[in-house]
């Protein structure tokens, strides 16, 4: 069955509240965040708290490190999300109104900047380096930073971020 699953011991057991797909796996002080076709926290304890009820297919999310208190998530769709904790519960903030693009993985650099692939196939970043931007837009790091041009040679494009610093892999 499709779900996740928690070792005990020698043993995996079914995590309550996680069933179908799991794209986003986000550990926190309070439990662990889920994201599939819809957002929750499954706490400690076990209980479910539900943050984005909507089915919005979630394929990427972060927490972000120089504020905790928020996490940027993507749909399949190509929504970006801000989700903003407060008093203990995690809660919608906004959109990014001048994004629309299918984002993952995300990363966050050291200077702030967060970092994404749309599809594997570019390399995208917002500039965060002041804190959270709602009006952001994608600027697409490609051929005139050093990176293989798509639309010569399509290949796809792995990011990863190693000591706070982007890195891109092309096969």
């Amino acid at each position: 069955l499709p779900g996740l699953y928690r070792q005990i011991e020698d043993r995996f057991s079914a995590l309550p509240g996680a069933t179908g797909d799991s794209w986003v796996l986000l550990s926190t002080e309070d439990g662990l965040i889920v994201g599939g076709s819809d957002l929750r926290l499954i706490r400690d304890d076990g209980r479910v708290d539900m943050i984005e009820r909507e089915r919005l297919l979630f394929r990427s999310a972060l927490r972000l490190r120089r504020d905790p208190n928020r996490i940027v998530a993507c749909t399949g769709p190509g929504l970006v999300r801000v989700y903003r904790q407060e008093q203990g519960r995690w809660r919608f903030e906004a959109g990014l109104s001048q994004v629309r693009a299918s984002l993952y993985p995300l990363f966050e650099d050291q200077a702030g900047w967060l970092w994404a692939t749309r599809n594997h196939i570019d390399v995208v970043r917002l500039d965060w380096r002041e804190g959270v931007r709602l009006d952001a837009t994608l600027e697409v790091v490609g051929p005139a930073h050093g990176l293989p041009d798509p639309n010569r040679d399509p290949a796809r494009l792995s990011l990863f971020l190693i000591d706070g610093a982007a890195e891109v892999s092309s096969p």
